[in-house]
């Protein structure tokens, strides 16, 4: 909240790039409490309720983010957006404040360094947690690449205005509402890997209709919003799971398996994203989205060593 509101009176972009890096490490500490809070505070059942809706926010944000945008700037100052984040921020601590549980089993221990790193040598060291987490990082990475590259692809190289590239983006964040929507609807009829595999064909057969549709017309960008909806679904139906399983698939305490968790996703994306730039700056955009089917195809292989693992165990 207090860099939001310190963010309307930057003046340089110096100043403004400090105050998003204190938000972003304010965000780690959410993200790693968070999650693992409503793992530990719900049976699985709910929990995989909740993190499917949770995701509506979280994995929609990127996208509907600059059709959002696009509409704002129309009417106020890009600055007094953080205005708003900062009322939104504000209302999120109130809510946590009043009615977040306290899942913590030991609490008032003194930090050590030593203890910390022996902690995640361990996490690390559990090779079917580092299968599980790597296969959410590539889960999402063409997604995340698509949102991170898209205005590249469409407004400077396919001329659109913000506004169409803006509705562009919505078929791809209704068909994961619906992903995550259904995996609410089916959580607890079916074994909780069930929908790993449900959301398997859609993923695959999204990201290789995107790919081969521009593979040989680089300028057929309807076809990897098409391909892009198919593979959204997909991700709708596994994130949550995956998620809970990975979680689950050490016995450390949660907060350090969820921080791990998180710092090999965000590692991913952040590399993946840097090399999905570059292909797509070097060939185009067709071998943009063979670079997105062959993250899918790694997520599904990861993803079965990940269950085949937990299976022999």
């Amino acid at each position: 909240v207090a860099a939001c509101i310190a963010t309307l009176f930057t003046n340089s972009i110096e100043q403004f790039i400090l105050m998003r890096f204190i938000q972003g490490i304010s965000l780690c500490f959410i993200g790693a409490v968070g999650y693992a809070a409503v793992q530990e505070a719900f049976d699985q059942t709910l929990s995989i309720k909740l993190m499917a809706l949770m995701a509506n926010v979280a994995l929609i944000a990127p996208l509907i983010g600059p059709l959002a945008g696009a509409a704002f700037i129309q009417f106020a100052p890009w600055k007094s957006m953080f205005a708003v984040f900062a009322l939104v921020a504000f209302i999120a601590w109130l809510g946590l404040w009043k009615g977040m549980p306290e899942t913590a089993q030991s609490q008032g221990e003194k930090l050590r360094l030593t203890s910390l790193l022996a902690d995640y040598r361990q996490v690390f060291g559990n090779l079917r947690f580092v299968c599980g987490a790597a296969s959410i990082g590539f889960s999402a990475l063409p997604l995340l690449a698509w949102v991170a590259i898209s205005p590249v692809i469409l407004i400077d190289g396919e001329g659109l205005t913000p506004v169409a590239y803006g509705w562009l983006q919505v078929p791809i964040f209704v068909a994961l509402i619906m992903g995550n929507l259904v995996l609410a609807r089916i959580a607890g009829k079916m074994s909780i890997e069930k929908p790993l595999w449900l959301g398997a064909p859609p993923i695959i057969a999204g990201l290789a209709l995107a790919t081969f549709g521009t593979l040989f017309t680089p300028h057929a960008y309807l076809w990897t919003i098409v391909g892009l909806s198919l593979y959204a679904f997909g991700t709708g139906l596994i994130n949550a799971g995956l998620y809970r399983l990975t979680l689950f698939a050490s016995d450390m305490r949660k907060g350090t398996v969820a921080a791990a968790l998180g710092m090999t996703t965000i590692g991913i994306y952040a590399l993946g994203i840097e090399i999905a730039k570059r292909i797509y700056l070097w060939q185009g955009s067709g071998i943009f989205n063979l670079y997105g089917l062959i993250s899918g195809l790694l997520w599904l292989a990861l993803m079965w060593v990940f269950l085949k693992k937990k299976a022999s165990s």
